[in-house]
């Protein structure tokens, strides 16, 4: 009786460390490079200014984005940096959503994606997946925007004299932003 008591508390002690993982371990898988993609822009400077995606009233920043030159035609994910500003209730589950422009905030819609982050996430990377790809044509300007529909959020950028990404910049209420830039990522397919 002793034995199927000690692995009985050995298996509820394991399930345990699992639960209280499972916060972390969804931090650090978005950090990561999904399979047979391979990063073509990037800004990875995470400290920095915060700014508030939606507030009590809505849209508060919004259209908030980053605008961006591709070296590759093909466009299939993109990266962003948040941190979680206020508590939500466990069981509340965020939609973010991306939407890449041509030109500017006002541009031709191009493609939407979606991602879904749990309420125990804290801060850091969130992958958002274009399957099919964005087309693209290298060395003209896109934007991404980015929207939530809670309060919670902020998006990380980065205010800096030395220009951190001088290919693009900051969009705040739809308009650039000087020499800012989101902590960002785009993401091409590898050569075969």
């Amino acid at each position: 009786m002793k034995k199927l008591i000690s692995k009985i508390m050995i298996v509820i002690s394991f399930a345990v460390l699992v639960l209280c993982a499972q916060p972390i371990a969804t931090q650090a898988k978005s950090n990561h490079i999904p399979n047979g993609f391979i990063i073509d822009q990037r800004s990875d400077e995470t400290t920095g200014n915060h700014f508030a995606l939606t507030n009590l009233l809505g849209s508060y920043y919004n259209p908030m984005g980053q605008s961006f030159v591709p070296s590759k035609s093909k466009l299939v994910g993109i990266d962003f940096y948040i941190k979680k500003m206020m508590p939500l209730p466990l069981d509340q589950i965020t939609d973010f959503t991306v939407t890449v422009r041509e030109g500017s905030a006002e541009g031709r819609i191009l493609g939407v994606s979606k991602v879904q982050v749990p309420a125990t996430f804290l801060k850091g990377w969130q992958h958002v997946s274009f399957l099919p790809p964005v087309k693209l044509v290298p060395g003209r300007q896109y934007v991404f925007l980015v929207d939530c529909n809670r309060n919670a959020w902020h998006i990380v950028s980065h205010g800096d004299l030395s220009n951190n990404y001088p290919r693009g910049g900051w969009i705040l209420w739809g308009q650039p932003q000087g020499s800012n830039d989101l902590a960002f990522r785009t993401y091409t397919l590898k050569s075969k």
